[in-house]
């Protein structure tokens, strides 16, 4: 997570507030509020497998678009 940290601190000027948020934590916690919060206007996910498939079933209950990135190793 440190380098997307480091592009939003670089790029955080020139974007209006509130426009990119990037929020780090166990899925559990974060993944469900994020995915059921209808003010969420598009979620990018990198992380488990079993913690992108619940993010995706709350966001597609929300027609919330969600883009992920699981389990790989990059």
């Amino acid at each position: 997570p440190v380098g997307i940290l480091l592009v939003a601190e670089l790029i955080q000027d020139i974007l209006p507030p509130g426009v990119l948020n990037i929020v780090n934590g166990f899925g559990s916690e974060v993944g469900r509020p994020l995915a059921t919060n209808p003010r969420i206007a598009k979620i990018a996910f990198t992380g488990s497998t079993q913690t992108g498939q619940m993010v995706m079933q709350y966001a597609t209950e929300n027609i919330i678009p969600v883009t992920l990135e699981l389990g790989g190793k990059s």
